[in-house]
């Protein structure tokens, strides 16, 4: 599947598949990894890299972590609608069913609509807050804000690290299927990370 869509989109715009460690082991996962690639092709981040990177970084957290493969889908389609043509109606003409086009809808910010409110709205579906939290390390980790100044580095953790908390609160706090050790599409891995991350931050308000 890599060598079509290299064949078709070229290999600049196809990203670092091997080097970020995403296997493309199933129809699924081939069949979202294929889509991504297209809706972002062409396309870089603020930092020059290949904008594909990113969402192979995040399916690659959650494949590493034990999720099963509609997760990691959601993780590769997780900017593809809010940032092409692509519609949620072609995901489902594609063939993904109603668990992946409502986690990738649940991720999916609105024209207009404040971060605060998408963040809210993606912790509330059990799949997106997943997700949510993959892409949130990712945009706030140190390699991806090194090529910006220090006033920046600053801002985006000031927006990053309150959603974050918010998304680790939900997923410790309202455990589904998808947070328990015993379900096979889980890590006990995952588990510790998530119950091991700080809450408190500098940038957590003052207690009152």
């Amino acid at each position: 599947i890599r060598d079509r869509v290299i064949s078709k989109h070229g290999q600049e715009w196809t990203g670092d598949v091997k080097e970020i460690g995403l296997e493309i082991n199933s129809p699924l996962i081939a069949k979202a990894y294929a889509i991504s690639v297209r809706a972002h092709s062409g396309v870089k981040r603020k930092s020059g890299e290949v904008y594909v990177n990113h969402p192979l970084r995040v399916a690659q957290s959650l494949q590493s972590a034990g999720f099963n493969d509609e997760v990691v889908a959601i993780g590769l389609l997780h900017d593809a609608v809010e940032d092409s043509p692509l519609t949620l109606g072609q995901l489902r003409k594609y063939g993904f069913n109603e668990r992946v086009v409502s986690g990738v809808d649940s991720v999916t910010k609105r024209d207009g609509e404040p971060y605060v409110e998408a963040i809210e709205r993606a912790t509330s579906h059990p799949l997106g807050r997943l997700v949510k939290l993959s892409d949130n390390w990712d945009n706030s980790s140190d390699e991806q804000l090194a090529p910006f100044d220090e006033a920046k580095q600053q801002k985006q953790r000031a927006k990053y690290t309150p959603a974050r908390q918010k998304i680790l609160r939900m997923i410790v706090e309202n455990p589904t299927d998808y947070m328990l050790a015993r379900h096979p599409a889980f890590s006990a891995t995952y588990k510790i990370k998530v119950a091991g991350a700080r809450f408190d931050t500098p940038f957590d308000p003052p207690a009152k």
